[in-house]
């Protein structure tokens, strides 16, 4: 590691001590490496204020090493974060995305706002429409109809990615701790025997590179929307084309940009599957169609690849909520994985459930009620919750930068 210690150009440099002080005052002596762990325990905000006080701390908190150590430690303290998108018709089809981070209380404290440009595609009855935003080490992807954006919320970093999508799924290639990926699944108009028929594809992007790359046409399937990254893969639910064939995933690997296949748990018939990753792990969350309870399925991912069953969650009632024109429809809790935890949201309640002591706790907060405090105006603001998409993910704050001209060194 480089030393940390400022050369006597330095900004913040002082008059040379002199001898009559040095017997009033004894040397300062801090070794480097007590620097460094201090200031990796700090927030992003003091961190990037920290880099203008020489050119030794700037080449120091500019590093992959702090970069990535300040991650790890930011991960043992995730943290929510909340999602929530604004639309207006006055602003020329834009909608405001916010990033709020939520530890307690009932304040979400704003960490970076962006306007992004929509069309009336993204902006369906006045209420924007946008999917679940994915994370990986601080970064955080938002997909609309017409666009993908990905921001630093720490760092306020934006990048807005040069074409639109369907399917999309965001990660880091395990190999190279410093290269970030966004893989791109969609249906190409094809003609076979002289009939119309829809070929899947892929493309994947390589932050930085702002270049969409064809990747091997990958297996014949129907692949849906959403998607999860773990330890990275790119998962991917999927059925086959062919008839009586089981459901899978479709796991493409971040780091040799190939597709492998993960059969699905067992006993997901008549329920609402939802997947993501819990203690670094592949997990399934089996919600019944009464909306009463949930199965976690785990996966082991070695040879004899098998699911095991976790454990079993009954659902508060409260978050059991209807839909359809005459509410004759369950709607299912969203289920968010945030640590050791299980955050369940339905209607504007929203429960914590620890996997390791079995704890259903009630959050006294509602996403929708909670007040959202804008520093630069000193105020607060509450949204309407009809004219917003929340969405709720887990976070870890990070200076990972997303720029190529900003790569960490």
């Amino acid at each position: 590691m480089a030393s940390m210690r400022c050369s006597a150009d330095s900004p913040l440099s002082r008059p040379a001590i002199t001898v009559q002080s040095l017997s009033k005052f004894a040397p300062l002596h801090i070794p480097d490496d007590v620097i460094f762990d201090i200031l990796l325990r700090l927030p992003a905000k003091s961190i990037i204020r920290f880099k203008s006080v020489c050119k030794a701390w700037l080449a120091t908190l500019s590093s992959r090493r702090f970069v990535d150590a300040h991650l790890e430690f930011s991960k043992v303290r995730p943290s929510m974060l909340i999602v929530p998108g604004e639309f207006s018709w006055r602003t020329a089809f834009q909608f405001q995305v916010g990033y709020y981070r939520y530890n307690g209380g009932d304040v979400a404290e704003v960490l970076h706002n962006e306007r992004i440009a929509a069309d009336e595609r993204t902006c369906c009855g006045g209420q924007v429409q946008f999917s679940k935003p994915l994370h990986c080490d601080g970064l955080i992807l938002v997909s609309t109809y017409d666009q993908i954006t990905v921001c630093n919320p720490a760092t306020r970093e934006f990048l807005t990615l040069p074409k639109p999508s369907a399917g999309v799924g965001f990660g880091r290639d395990p190999f190279t701790s410093s290269r970030y990926k966004v893989a791109s699944v969609f249906y190409e108009r094809g003609v076979m025997d002289g009939r119309t028929i829809w070929i899947l594809k892929l493309e994947v992007l390589t932050l930085g590179s702002n270049v969409w790359r064809r990747i091997a046409d990958p297996p014949d399937l129907n692949v849906r929307i959403s998607s999860v990254h773990v330890r990275g893969f790119i998962y991917w639910t999927t059925v086959r084309r062919e008839n009586n064939h089981p459901k899978v995933l479709a796991g493409f690997s971040l780091a040799d940009e190939t597709f492998s296949e993960t059969p699905y748990p067992p006993c997901i018939e008549g329920g609402y599957v939802h997947f993501a990753e819990l203690e670094g792990g592949l997990c399934s969350a089996v919600v019944s169609l009464t909306c009463e309870a949930a199965k976690v399925w785990t996966y082991n991912g070695t040879e004899k690849a098998t699911w095991t069953l976790r454990f079993t969650v009954q659902l508060p009632q409260e978050t059991i909520t209807t839909t359809g024109v005459w509410h004759n429809y369950l709607a299912p809790p969203k289920l968010t994985f945030h640590g050791k935890d299980i955050l369940i949201r339905g209607g504007h309640k929203l429960y914590r459930y620890s996997t390791e002591t079995g704890e259903m706790k009630k959050v006294d907060v509602a996403v929708e009620d909670l007040r959202y405090y804008h520093p630069e105006n000193n105020s607060d603001k509450l949204f309407s919750g009809d004219k917003v998409s929340f969405h709720i993910v887990e976070y870890a704050e990070s200076l990972v930068p997303i720029r190529e001209d900003m790569t960490v060194r």
